[in-house]
């Protein structure tokens, strides 16, 4: 991703008046036009860095020419979700199984994977219940979001690119084995996007 660095800027997020008449922080965010990523400068060194890499991903995918919305990035999406797809016994059975390995993984605090699992499963209620069941935070987008109607077209595509990119870049073992193991066509898409960079 060196090769693209270069076409990369960082802003601090601009302050914007709420609807309570405060000046507050923008959220962080990658803004394609411009090619940068603004930044909210009060998180901590931890947040920041969660934050950048998902942002980054953003910025990533945009510079490879969008392979989030590849179409074949979507089937791969597609592909994984059918093996959870509850209206069958195979899929109960099967989200039970990824719900109750996530129960006892560290993965279970990641918030790329929480948002991921929020975009493919569309902020499912036994998805949100496992995390909070098990005094988790589950990190998410809106259902208004995933639709395209509050966030941009092909959202679920987009955060998921941008969230494994966090995933991979974090390399933390948990996480990565769990999307591995549970979306294998989904990573492995992702992983070939990204070759040759």
């Amino acid at each position: 991703m060196d090769t693209f660095s270069s076409n990369l800027c960082v802003k601090q997020c601009k302050k914007v008046l709420n609807d309570s008449g405060q000046f507050v922080s923008e959220i962080s965010h990658y803004t394609e036009a411009d090619n940068t990523i603004y930044m909210d400068e009060a998180k901590d060194n931890e947040e920041y860095a969660i934050t950048f890499r998902h942002e980054y991903g953003h910025f990533a995918d945009a510079q490879l020419k969008r392979p989030s919305m590849d179409g074949i990035f979507t089937e791969a999406i597609t592909a994984d979700c059918d093996w959870y797809v509850t209206t069958y016994d195979y899929g109960q059975d099967n989200l039970q199984t990824m719900l109750g390995e996530l129960e006892s993984s560290d993965a279970l605090d990641s918030r790329y994977l929480s948002d991921m699992l929020s975009g493919m499963f569309h902020n499912d209620p036994i998805i949100i219940e496992t995390y909070y069941r098990n005094g988790a935070a589950f990190y998410h987008h809106t259902d208004t979001y995933w639709d395209g109607i509050t966030g941009p077209q092909m959202a679920v595509e987009r955060e998921i690119f941008a969230n494994l990119f966090g995933i991979y870049s974090e390399n933390d073992k948990a996480v990565v084995g769990f999307v591995e193991k549970y979306f294998p066509n989904t990573t492995a898409r992702f992983k070939k996007s990204l070759e040759g960079v």
